[in-house]
């Protein structure tokens, strides 16, 4: 069980001795990094908690296939996390016979994302049922109907679905969960789970709750039915209200270290995998973070670096560098101090919030960047 997870020891052991002792809770919280497994593993506790056998790595019994194919009736997807990062990696490495099922479920959590996202922003306006499935057909309807069968859609070269997928992307700047899909939800857990064990909920992006969904959620969260299960993910807890926090069972992941990346895409690709580019990069971006701490003082000298980053149009993977270090750090939490641990905390929640303020504006950036990067380093 687990064993496709890469890493975060601390977290599974967790979850495995609860599997063990039948002591998972019905409301889980995994937070961390971007890319740290937190989407897979919700998957995985899914896919063992129903599981017809023993819940085993390589079951295919036909309550796992489903899950892994995101196509269970007891599985319910609320996807708000940024994927772009997942198809950056397509786009550098391509998709392959290894890597096909991974890149499928990718995906499907887009068109979901972009589904949800269309009919939320469509209900608000009052725009009618006809309305609504006009647009979804408009933007999803090329790559739904292209996924609606799993053997189909692997004869497809991934190049032929890009442009789609792109422009789902594109258009999925701004995640909002809102009462309507908690709505969803709550509907959905309450219908019962059939021949499956239990009904799983995913809320891939739990911070983009906005108020009411977030009041409507608690109210879920104290009434889960006892076949159900609710599993958030989160880059940022901070974000959610603290009511939901302390009411979840909280796990914490850890930016994966370089040699656990490698593992990651030799799962994917079954071959070794050359970082030297990446070894460059992060060369490249250390060196910037050099010369804005030795000008820290001098706003104008910093200010004219900023701006350099920005024409190169490297700001956001300046922020994932940052990001990537500190929760670096985090992983020797044992040998700091709880002063230094939390502002390592706090360090980290300052990037995740600075790095979604980019994505969605442009307004003063330099000036924004610049007063951030000479904040944090």
């Amino acid at each position: 069980m687990l064993e496709s997870i890469v890493g975060q020891k601390i977290a599974k052991r967790m979850l495995l001795n609860e599997i063990k002792r039948a002591l998972l809770p019905q409301t889980l919280l995994f937070f961390g990094p971007d890319g740290s497994g937190k989407f897979l593993t919700a998957l995985e506790i899914s896919r063992v908690v129903n599981c017809y056998e023993e819940g085993a790595e390589d079951c295919n019994c036909k309550s796992c296939l489903a899950i892994r194919r995101l196509n269970s009736p007891n599985l319910l997807i609320l996807s708000k996390s940024d994927l772009r990062k997942s198809f950056d990696v397509w786009v550098k490495y391509g998709v392959d016979k290894s890597s096909f099922p991974y890149f499928y479920r990718d995906v499907v959590r887009l068109i979901l994302q972009r589904k949800s996202q269309i009919i939320a922003k469509m209900k608000s306006q009052k725009k009618s049922p006809e309305k609504i499935d006009e647009t979804i057909n408009e933007e999803v309807g090329f790559l739904r109907d292209s996924i609606s069968s799993y053997e189909n859609f692997r004869n497809l070269k991934w190049e032929d679905i890009y442009d789609s997928i792109k422009g789902l992307l594109n258009r999925t700047k701004e995640n909002i969960i809102s009462i309507d899909e908690i709505r969803d939800v709550q509907r959905f857990l309450q219908h019962t789970s059939g021949p499956y064990k239990k009904k799983v909920v995913i809320i891939d992006g739990a911070e983009y709750m906005n108020e009411e969904a977030s009041n409507s959620f608690l109210k879920i969260s104290e009434d889960t039915p006892d076949n159900s299960m609710i599993i958030m993910t989160a880059v940022n807890r901070k974000r959610l209200k603290d009511t939901i926090v302390s009411r979840s069972r909280n796990y914490r992941f850890t930016g994966l270290t370089d040699e656990e990346i490698k593992k990651v895409l030799y799962r994917l690709y079954k071959k070794d995998m050359d970082f030297n580019n990446e070894d460059k990069s992060n060369k490249k971006y250390l060196s910037v973070l050099e010369k804005i701490h030795e000008s820290k003082n001098n706003f104008e000298v910093v200010f004219n670096i900023v701006q350099d980053i920005i024409k190169s149009g490297v700001e956001i993977e300046i922020i994932d560098y940052l990001e990537s270090m500190y929760a670096e750090r985090i992983k020797q939490a044992e040998k700091l101090s709880i002063e230094e641990a939390y502002e390592l905390e706090n360090k980290l929640k300052t990037i995740a919030e600075e790095k979604k303020r980019l994505k969605e504006t442009n307004v003063n950036k330099e000036l924004s960047v610049t007063t951030f990067l000479m904040n944090l380093c």
